[in-house]
């Protein structure tokens, strides 16, 4: 076998080499590479890709972060163009020639690098490739196993390199959702994420309606938590945290660590408590546990309240989940 040899360059050198500009396709937010958006089933994901992708075509700012203006490639693997349509109309947006869509018919099988290759031989400036969603086009016999997805995901990375442009990868996450480190809920193995440039969550928010939660992170991006709402067109909008201050609640994160953990918890509330170590009273305990119905619902948590034994009153709690 004959090897290449590897290209050395000292400290000083590489201090003296000319960056390329443009190595954000949205600043501080969206890097040239592959970036992982993971979010649970109806919650709006493409409509969030959408507005994306205008964003870009059109240069205006996205959630308040400026973009580098160019083409887009939208590959909606699970839309027909009678939905996307739909969208748009919702949108009130003007359809751009800017954006380039793909729609699988069913007929051939999608190869992202003969598309890459085929959609940059024929335009330029082209900033951002959308794969929704990445399960259509992955490997079957790569899912959850490290090495595999690694690899799988790396090759993507390298394609973005290659023609210096973003590709968002957009996915389900997990049916148990830990809102203490969101990314971890994204689908698959760490192999997935291990090979990513970046990664975006979005969540329901645990204690607000009509509010999702936006986490990001990448290399050499800085870690954001943004509260996003929808207009009447569904265009998401940054909630100011004046608006609603809130906190993660400790109690009720680690009741839902618990009961997904033991997967049933039938009792008081005051034992609870006492198992989990929890410095509120029963009633408190019991306050929140109704408070946040939604969080336990998000989490596939069933509480009933069976009937009383002597003065005490009775919560079953009974995760009905999987762990895929």
């Amino acid at each position: 076998m004959k090897f290449q040899m590897s290209e050395y360059i000292n400290g000083s050198e590489l201090i003296n080499v000319v960056t390329t500009t443009g190595e954000e396709v949205v600043k501080d937010f969206l890097p040239i590479g592959v970036t992982i958006l993971g979010a649970p089933q109806k919650i709006g994901k493409t409509f969030f890709c959408l507005q994306l992708s205008n964003a870009i075509a059109s240069g205006d700012e996205f959630l308040g972060h400026t973009v580098q203006q160019g083409r887009v490639l939208y590959c909606a693997l699970e839309d027909t163009k009678e939905k996307i349509k739909k969208r748009y109309e919702l949108y009130g947006f003007q359809a751009s020639e800017q954006i380039d869509f793909i729609f699988n018919n069913g007929i051939y099988s999608f190869d992202i690098k003969y598309e890459l290759d085929y959609f940059t031989s024929k335009h330029k400036n082209i900033q951002l490739v959308v794969i929704d969603t990445f399960a259509k086009i992955r490997d079957k016999n790569t899912e959850a196993k490290y090495l595999l997805e690694y690899d799988e995901v790396s090759k993507i990375h390298d394609m973005a390199l290659k023609y210096h442009l973003a590709i968002l990868l957009v996915t389900h996450v997990n049916k148990h959702i830990d809102y203490l480190n969101p990314f971890d809920s994204i689908y698959g193995s760490r192999g997935v994420t291990a090979a990513a440039d970046g990664m975006m969550v979005i969540l329901k928010e645990q204690d607000v309606l009509e509010s999702k939660k936006l986490y990001a992170i990448g290399k050499d991006i800085p870690e954001e938590k943004l509260s996003l709402k929808q207009d009447n067109h569904l265009t998401y909008f940054v909630v100011e945290n004046d608006e609603h201050e809130k906190a993660d609640d400790e109690d009720i994160t680690k009741v839902i660590h618990y009961i997904v953990k033991k997967k049933k918890y039938s009792g008081t509330h005051e034992n609870l408590c006492a198992v989990l170590n929890l410095k509120i009273t029963s009633r408190k305990l019991s306050s929140k546990i109704k408070k946040y119905k939604s969080v336990f619902d998000d989490n596939f948590i069933k509480i009933s309240y069976p009937p009383r034994k002597a003065m005490a009153r009775l919560i079953e709690m009974v995760y009905v989940g999987n762990d895929d």
